[in-house]
């Protein structure tokens, strides 16, 4: 299977707009392009960053109520790049606030 016809497969199966590509010696230029022409919006990540990605372990998938006007305000930030879909944005916030949780106190 050529990049092009991959690309084309992503795509289409798992309705994505943006993905991360390793940039392994110049074998990416064929990739990269490849998901450029299919419409995703694809970003160059360092091959050691990416690892420690897949390092992370599972996912749990959970289920939640959302207010509309966050669920539309959401949709709008993912629309505009900010985040890749509503799993990544939930994830983010989640990880800003343990982090801060974590911090020492202020005195």
């Amino acid at each position: 299977v050529g990049a092009a016809s991959y690309a084309k497969g992503i795509a289409a199966k798992y309705d994505v707009n943006s993905a991360a590509c390793e940039t392994t010696g110049n074998m990416w230029t064929r990739t990269f392009g490849a998901f450029e022409d299919a419409g995703i919006n694809i970003k160059l990540a360092n091959t050691y960053k990416m690892a420690i990605i897949a390092r992370t372990g599972k996912k749990d998938k959970i289920t939640i109520s959302v207010d509309h006007g966050l669920t539309e305000w959401l949709d709008s930030q993912i629309k505009q790049k900010r985040f890749c879909g509503r799993s990544h944005a939930f994830e983010y916030v989640f990880l800003r606030m343990r982090n801060e949780s974590q911090k020492p106190a202020k005195k």
